[in-house]
């Protein structure tokens, strides 16, 4: 009888764990209705900026503004530049409602570069597809 009790309490506290942890199995990035599930959407103004020409050694910075087009809040999960000579930073860390526009700010500094140079800046939402590439280029002289 002890056996058939402990093996009682043993499967009740795991169906409780279960029930109590199935609303996590729902990622985070869906938002579910009785017919499935609705992703959230991010529309940028523009994914390539071209700074054009500049001197070795100057920084450029441009903003890349971006709206949630979806029905959902919009949360970006991480912004990451192709390399060190590329900073991507202040995005917001806190979900954006539906209709609401945000931004990123990234800084491009052309110190030991030369020639044209193509950077990307990787953007994970949880928006459809997940990952957006956004790309800052130009041309980079020699100082005189």
């Amino acid at each position: 009888m002890r056996t058939f009790l402990i093996t009682i309490s043993i499967l009740l506290l795991a169906c409780s764990c279960r029930m109590s942890n199935q609303h996590d199995s729902i990622s985070s990035d869906m938002i579910v209705d009785g017919e499935g599930s609705i992703p959230a959407d991010i529309r940028f103004d523009r994914e390539l900026y071209d700074f054009g020409k500049i001197t070795q050694g100057e920084k450029v910075e441009y903003t890349y503004n971006f709206t949630n087009t979806g029905e959902v809040p919009l949360v970006i999960a991480s912004v990451k530049a192709s390399c060190g000579c590329t900073v991507a930073d202040g995005w917001p860390k806190e979900p954006l409602a539906p209709g609401e526009k945000g931004s990123i700010p990234v800084t491009f500094d052309s110190a030991n570069k030369k020639g044209h140079q193509s950077k990307s800046i990787t953007v994970l939402t949880n928006a459809e597809p997940k990952t957006r590439v956004l790309y800052i280029e130009g041309e980079v002289v020699a100082p005189n």
